[in-house]
Formats: structure tokens, sequence, C-alpha cells
């Protein structure tokens, strides 16, 4: 089912299910074979009932959405010395890019970064208000979906582009501001959002 975030069979069938604090270790044994674990895959951690992760050094790929939907996690953090990620606020963030590649229901997202990556806190119960900082250039696709935000939605000036769903059933319940440097909204952005408030969209 890869690649399909409406699966409903158990991913972990014959397994035992990821729960509470998660060390993800440097390397693994399988048949009697030693590889270092340098990719965490798309839902990985799907649904899981866990409270932290701690990953190691030696990760060099972060796939979307493999924490998604994991409602209790509330520490994230990657050991110091990698070359690739570093973890600030409970997100772990690409060095390259000044990108947030996944976060949880308690990160705040710090000043510098440039991109929101795919899915980064997809379905994670974050709830209250979200501050966006501005120097945000991109929000990827799905990037807040499916959380439960409160209050107005204030887009920071430095916004370039808005990605599919990149909003979708999160919530809001009060005004939308659209700033100019926006230039692209993708498909359902803010659908099943509950905007009641005022919708500022910009003069361009």
């Amino acid at each position: 089912q890869e690649g399909n975030p409406w699966f409903e069979g158990d991913y972990y069938e014959g397994f035992v299910k990821p729960e509470g604090e998660i060390i993800i270790p440097s390397v693994v044994t399988y048949n009697d074979t030693i590889y270092p674990v340098t990719a965490i895959d798309s839902t990985s951690f799907w649904e899981c009932i866990i409270t932290s992760v701690f990953m190691p050094n030696t990760v060099n790929y972060i796939a979307p959405s493999a924490l998604g939907a994991c409602v209790f996690l509330e520490s994230i953090s990657m050991e110091e010395g990698n070359p690739t990620y570093y973890s600030e606020s409970n997100t772990i963030i690409r060095r390259e890019d000044n990108a947030l590649v996944v976060g949880c229901k308690t990160s705040t997202i710090p000043e510098g970064i440039e991109i929101i990556c795919q899915q980064a806190i997809y379905a994670m119960d974050y709830s209250g208000v979200l501050t966006i900082p501005n120097s945000v250039r991109i929000i990827e696709d799905g990037a807040f979906a499916y959380n439960s935000f409160s209050g107005s939605l204030a887009l920071p000036e430095s916004l370039e582009t808005l990605g599919s769903m990149a909003f979708y059933a999160s919530g809001f319940s009060g005004s939308l501001t659209m700033p100019n440097s926006v230039t692209e909204i993708g498909n359902h952005a803010f659908y099943g959002c509950g905007f009641t408030g005022n919708l500022t969209l910009s003069s361009s």
C-alpha cells in the first residue's frame, strides 16, 4: 500500500507495533548481516502510539509522513553530528535548504525555516494557534493537513507557494489573510477548514 494514505489495514501484521519512547538504532541485523540505518520510509510509524522519537546520525533520508498520524507524539530529536539533518523545537530540519521535514503536536516552527515539507505535520493533533515565521517561502502538499488548529491564520509575507491540501481539514475558525507574495495555491489547500472571519486575498 505504498503511497496510499487511506490504507485501512494493519501495517504491522506479524510484528509488534511500536509504542512509547522510540530510539531508532544506527544499525540493524537481518539474516546475520549488519546494515546501517540510513532512511525512514513513508508511514514507517503510521498511527503508532509513540510519545518520543530519537533518530541516529546515520539517517540521511526521511520520507514524507514517516511519522504520520502519530497523535501522541510530543518529542522528536536527532543525534548531534548528523550531516543532513538537525533537530530544534521538536522538529527535524534539513540543513541544505532550511526545510522542516517532520514535526509533531508540540513543534514550534523555528525562525529561518524556508520550506515546510510535504506532510511534515500530518494528522498529528496539532492544536492551538499556528505561527509561521516570516522566512517560509514554500509550504508543500499536505504539510498541515488533518490537525485541529484554532484561531486565525496569517500567512507570512515571505510565502510564495502553497501546496495542494496544505491545510486540508485543519479546522481554523477565525480569519484568513493571504499575502501579496503568494503566486500559487494548490488544489484543496483549505478544504474542510472552518473560517468564519474575514477572508483577505492578496491584490495579486
